[in-house]
């Protein structure tokens, strides 16, 4: 395996860098923060960013370094139309930061909805902080899509 990550949009990831590195003099290290991948099984499991235990591993205590929220499909309208009484998304973040370590989500189109923790993690606040939960807190979610549980998941941060 090339690269860090076995996953084809990685691969993608990797060949824009390496085209811009031929091109161009200023050389630029691919860039792998918030890597998101998914597991198409049903229900589909896709997470981005670091894990709880990954977490613990580093000695990281929950509600002294990092804050945890879970929030359950069947806790919204859609997750309710669904009947969907497994799904869930889980936010780790920094607690003095705020910035989002990691994300997991269990349930219908979880593929989809990572990404919206994808760019939240990549792009900064309005002063400047980069990937804060705060990102997803300010953003008007469509009642009643699937999406209102990685708000209410955020919210709860």
């Amino acid at each position: 395996m090339v690269g860090r990550y076995p996953f084809k949009h990685s691969a993608n990831l990797e060949a824009r860098y390496a085209i811009h590195n031929i091109v161009h003099e200023d050389k630029l290290p691919v860039d792998y923060g918030a890597i998101p991948h998914a597991i198409f099984t049903s229900p589909q499991i896709a997470a981005v960013g670091v894990t709880e235990q990954s977490l613990k591993r580093q000695g990281k205590k929950e509600n002294e370094d990092y804050l945890k929220s879970i929030y359950r499909f069947i806790n919204i309208g859609m997750g309710l139309t669904i009947e969907d009484h497994e799904g869930f998304v889980k936010f780790l973040i920094d607690k003095q930061s705020r910035r989002i370590l990691g994300c997991h989500n269990i349930g219908k189109d979880a593929s989809v909805l990572i990404h919206e923790v994808s760019v939240a993690m990549k792009v900064s606040d309005s002063m400047g902080n980069i990937g804060t939960i705060d990102n997803i807190n300010r953003t008007v979610h469509v009642h009643p899509a699937l999406s209102e549980v990685v708000a209410r998941a955020a919210s709860q941060l």
